[in-house]
């Protein structure tokens, strides 16, 4: 949304110290301060990383910042602002779907136990209805484990492929579609996603080509 001077309290062991950052970017939808290294450097200060902490030293080589490795492999710099830490307000159903369709007690787990901070639930049912897991449960037919015809004899020789769609919730790019080409012989899949379904046959040419290009055949 624009750019500003940002204050943070970077961790220095039991204490903290109050950098100033120049030029950064706000983003108001982002509920944390993601600080890169260009800007602390910008900022006059030197940057090192040892061992498992990252430590960050003035222009006179005194040690300012000491922040130790989290457990995702990122080091936390916490933000002075309260603003910043107050939590999202979402419900449970919402929190499901971030969450990769996760169940109801592993979302109260996590909450419990803090595994997830910065967001507040407005709700806590014991059920609620969640299509696309209902859609995933959905009794299909047998799959036979093993395969019926000859297996192909090289690459390109026999290929897969399945259109699927359209998907009732678009990509960030709007696709709603998504085809997908398996060679026979490697059990290799490209997958491609699409608008459209009539882009379908630009992707079988694009797959067409790669597999000329990468492996100087052609499909049979």
């Amino acid at each position: 949304m624009g750019t500003g001077d940002l204050q943070i309290q970077v961790p220095n062991g039991a204490s903290t110290t109050l950098i100033i950052l120049r030029d950064t970017l706000h983003a108001s939808n982002i509920g944390l301060t993601v600080v890169s290294i260009s800007r602390i450097a910008k900022a006059g200060h030197i940057v090192s990383f040892e061992g498992n902490s990252c430590k960050i030293m003035n222009s006179k080589g005194k040690t300012i910042g000491n922040i130790p490795i989290g457990a995702n492999g990122l080091y936390k710099a916490e933000q002075v602002y309260a603003a910043a830490a107050m939590p999202e307000v979402i419900n449970i159903i919402t929190l499901h779907g971030r969450l990769s369709h996760i169940s109801l007690d592993t979302i109260q787990s996590i909450i419990r136990n803090n595994v997830v901070t910065g967001i507040q639930l407005i709700d806590n049912k014991p059920s609620f209805f969640c299509k696309s897991c209902e859609h995933a449960k959905a009794t299909r037919k047998p799959i036979n484990k093993e395969r019926q015809s000859d297996m192909a004899e090289a690459f390109g020789d026999k290929i897969h492929s399945n259109l699927w769609g359209p998907s009732w919730t678009t990509t960030i790019g709007g696709q709603k579609y998504y085809v997908t080409f398996t060679d026979d012989y490697s059990h290799y899949t490209r997958l491609e996603l699409l608008k459209t379904k009539d882009k379908t046959l630009d992707a079988y040419k694009m797959f067409a080509a790669w597999v000329q290009t990468q492996h100087d055949v052609k499909i049979k």
